[in-house]
Protein backbone atom coordinates (compact mmCIF):
# COMPACT_ATOMS: atom_id res chain seq x y z
CA UNK A 1 0.00 0.00 0.00
CA UNK A 2 0.92 3.52 -0.37
CA UNK A 3 1.68 3.82 3.19
CA UNK A 4 4.20 1.63 3.55
CA UNK A 5 6.26 2.19 0.59
CA UNK A 6 10.49 3.01 1.39
CA UNK A 7 12.31 4.51 -1.30
CA UNK A 8 15.28 6.43 -2.08
CA UNK A 9 17.79 4.10 -0.53
CA UNK A 10 21.35 5.60 -0.19
CA UNK A 11 24.09 3.97 1.15
CA UNK A 12 27.00 5.41 3.26
CA UNK A 13 30.38 4.51 1.42
CA UNK A 14 31.95 2.35 3.65
CA UNK A 15 28.40 0.03 3.17
CA UNK A 16 27.72 -0.25 7.05
CA UNK A 17 24.46 2.06 7.52
CA UNK A 18 21.99 2.87 5.16
CA UNK A 19 19.30 6.10 4.62
CA UNK A 20 16.38 5.89 3.08
CA UNK A 21 12.90 8.11 2.76
CA UNK A 22 9.28 6.77 3.78
CA UNK A 23 6.36 8.62 3.66
CA UNK A 24 4.72 10.60 6.62
CA UNK A 25 1.23 11.32 7.08
CA UNK A 26 0.67 11.81 3.59
CA UNK A 27 2.40 10.44 0.44
CA UNK A 28 3.97 13.81 -0.25
CA UNK A 29 5.64 14.29 3.22
CA UNK A 30 8.48 12.02 3.58
CA UNK A 31 10.44 11.35 6.33
CA UNK A 32 13.97 10.22 6.59
CA UNK A 33 15.45 7.32 8.35
CA UNK A 34 19.19 5.62 9.10
CA UNK A 35 19.42 2.32 9.48
CA UNK A 36 22.74 -0.52 10.03
CA UNK A 37 23.08 -2.07 6.92
CA UNK A 38 23.00 -5.50 8.75
CA UNK A 39 19.80 -5.29 9.55
CA UNK A 40 19.38 -5.02 13.14
CA UNK A 41 18.59 -2.81 15.37
CA UNK A 42 15.02 -0.08 14.53
CA UNK A 43 15.70 2.15 12.60
CA UNK A 44 16.25 6.18 13.53
CA UNK A 45 14.17 8.90 12.06
CA UNK A 46 16.79 11.35 10.93
CA UNK A 47 14.91 14.21 9.37
CA UNK A 48 10.94 14.93 8.98
CA UNK A 49 8.38 15.03 7.88
CA UNK A 50 9.38 17.30 5.22
CA UNK A 51 7.90 17.94 1.48
CA UNK A 52 9.23 15.06 -1.00
CA UNK A 53 12.50 15.13 0.97
CA UNK A 54 14.64 13.40 -1.39
CA UNK A 55 18.21 12.24 0.22
CA UNK A 56 20.49 12.43 -3.07
CA UNK A 57 24.71 11.42 -1.49
CA UNK A 58 26.37 10.91 1.43
CA UNK A 59 30.19 12.38 1.54
CA UNK A 60 32.82 9.90 1.71
CA UNK A 61 33.64 10.90 5.20
CA UNK A 62 29.92 10.03 6.51
CA UNK A 63 29.75 13.68 8.20
CA UNK A 64 27.04 14.91 6.01
CA UNK A 65 23.88 13.60 3.94
CA UNK A 66 22.84 16.26 0.83
CA UNK A 67 19.43 15.79 0.38
CA UNK A 68 16.57 18.10 -1.36
CA UNK A 69 13.23 19.23 -0.40
CA UNK A 70 10.47 20.58 -2.09
CA UNK A 71 9.29 24.23 -1.52
CA UNK A 72 6.08 24.78 -0.13
CA UNK A 73 6.09 28.52 -1.20
CA UNK A 74 6.92 30.54 -4.34
CA UNK A 75 7.81 29.15 -7.68
CA UNK A 76 7.83 25.21 -8.22
CA UNK A 77 10.99 23.76 -7.59
CA UNK A 78 13.48 21.75 -4.71
CA UNK A 79 15.85 23.15 -2.53
CA UNK A 80 19.02 21.67 -1.45
CA UNK A 81 20.40 21.17 2.50
CA UNK A 82 22.70 19.30 3.97
CA UNK A 83 22.26 17.21 7.19
CA UNK A 84 25.45 16.60 9.78
CA UNK A 85 25.28 13.22 10.41
CA UNK A 86 26.13 13.53 14.01
CA UNK A 87 23.42 13.45 16.79
CA UNK A 88 21.03 16.38 17.05
CA UNK A 89 22.82 18.65 14.41
CA UNK A 90 20.69 20.85 12.74
CA UNK A 91 20.26 21.13 8.72
CA UNK A 92 21.74 23.81 7.04
CA UNK A 93 20.63 25.70 3.08
CA UNK A 94 22.95 24.46 0.88
CA UNK A 95 20.86 26.29 -2.71
CA UNK A 96 17.94 28.00 -1.85
CA UNK A 97 16.23 29.56 -5.16
CA UNK A 98 13.50 30.09 -7.50
CA UNK A 99 14.49 27.13 -9.33
CA UNK A 100 14.88 23.15 -9.18
CA UNK A 101 18.21 21.97 -7.56
CA UNK A 102 18.75 18.05 -7.79
CA UNK A 103 20.73 14.97 -8.08
CA UNK A 104 23.66 16.23 -5.73
CA UNK A 105 26.72 14.54 -5.74
CA UNK A 106 29.32 14.92 -3.40
CA UNK A 107 33.53 15.14 -4.57
CA UNK A 108 35.33 12.20 -3.42
CA UNK A 109 37.17 14.45 -1.06
CA UNK A 110 34.15 16.47 -0.19
CA UNK A 111 35.37 19.58 -1.32
CA UNK A 112 32.60 19.80 -3.78
CA UNK A 113 29.10 19.16 -5.30
CA UNK A 114 27.78 18.28 -8.85
CA UNK A 115 23.82 18.76 -8.87
CA UNK A 116 21.21 19.34 -11.97
CA UNK A 117 19.63 23.18 -12.12
CA UNK A 118 17.69 24.90 -13.97
CA UNK A 119 18.08 29.35 -13.82
CA UNK A 120 18.37 29.46 -17.50
CA UNK A 121 14.97 27.51 -18.37
CA UNK A 122 17.22 24.28 -19.31
CA UNK A 123 18.60 21.74 -16.60
CA UNK A 124 22.25 21.90 -16.22
CA UNK A 125 25.05 20.20 -14.39
CA UNK A 126 26.70 22.61 -11.76
CA UNK A 127 29.39 22.26 -8.94
CA UNK A 128 29.91 24.45 -6.69
CA UNK A 129 32.23 24.27 -3.16
CA UNK A 130 31.12 22.66 -0.43
CA UNK A 131 31.98 25.72 1.72
CA UNK A 132 29.60 28.17 1.09
CA UNK A 133 31.76 30.80 2.01
CA UNK A 134 33.15 30.43 -1.09
CA UNK A 135 30.67 31.98 -3.37
CA UNK A 136 31.53 30.45 -6.91
CA UNK A 137 29.92 28.30 -9.00
CA UNK A 138 30.90 26.40 -12.71
CA UNK A 139 28.60 25.04 -15.60
CA UNK A 140 30.00 21.72 -16.85
CA UNK A 141 26.96 20.45 -19.06
CA UNK A 142 26.26 22.13 -22.44
CA UNK A 143 22.56 22.33 -23.81
CA UNK A 144 21.57 20.27 -20.95
CA UNK A 145 22.13 17.44 -18.50
CA UNK A 146 20.88 15.59 -14.97
CA UNK A 147 22.03 13.50 -12.60
CA UNK A 148 25.75 14.14 -12.15
CA UNK A 149 28.26 11.97 -9.63
CA UNK A 150 31.75 11.83 -9.77
CA UNK A 151 34.09 9.27 -10.49
CA UNK A 152 35.64 7.57 -7.77
CA UNK A 153 39.29 9.09 -8.34
CA UNK A 154 37.20 12.87 -8.08
CA UNK A 155 38.41 13.31 -12.05
CA UNK A 156 35.58 13.22 -14.33
CA UNK A 157 31.72 14.01 -13.78
CA UNK A 158 29.35 11.61 -15.04
CA UNK A 159 25.65 12.59 -16.48
CA UNK A 160 22.75 12.29 -18.44
CA UNK A 161 22.89 14.46 -21.27
CA UNK A 162 19.76 15.99 -23.06
CA UNK A 163 20.50 13.90 -26.26
CA UNK A 164 19.81 10.64 -23.90
CA UNK A 165 23.66 9.67 -24.30
CA UNK A 166 25.81 8.87 -20.64
CA UNK A 167 28.15 12.02 -20.94
CA UNK A 168 31.83 12.79 -19.40
CA UNK A 169 33.58 15.92 -18.34
CA UNK A 170 37.06 15.53 -17.21
CA UNK A 171 37.19 17.59 -14.19
CA UNK A 172 40.60 18.91 -12.65
CA UNK A 173 40.81 20.57 -8.99
CA UNK A 174 43.65 22.85 -8.00
CA UNK A 175 43.11 24.51 -4.43
CA UNK A 176 39.95 26.34 -4.82
CA UNK A 177 39.86 26.52 -8.57
CA UNK A 178 37.82 24.05 -10.61
CA UNK A 179 37.81 23.60 -14.46
CA UNK A 180 36.01 21.27 -16.47
CA UNK A 181 36.69 20.30 -19.90
CA UNK A 182 34.44 19.80 -22.76
CA UNK A 183 31.67 17.15 -21.97
CA UNK A 184 31.27 14.23 -24.32
CA UNK A 185 29.27 11.37 -24.75
CA UNK A 186 30.04 7.87 -23.96
CA UNK A 187 27.37 5.81 -24.76
CA UNK A 188 23.79 6.50 -25.71
CA UNK A 189 21.02 5.19 -23.37
CA UNK A 190 18.22 3.02 -23.87
CA UNK A 191 14.73 4.35 -23.34
CA UNK A 192 13.27 3.88 -19.92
Amino acid sequence: SSSRWHAFGLWRRDDRELVYAAPGSTRDLRVLFRKDADGLGEPKTILGPANLTSPFDWSQDGRHLIYGIWRGTGPPGMDLWILPMEDAAQPFSFLQSDYNARFASFSPDGRFVAFSWNPSGQEEVYVRPFDRSKNRQWMVSINGGTQPRWSQNGRQIYFLGAGKHLMSAAVKIQGDEFTAGTPVPIMPLPRL
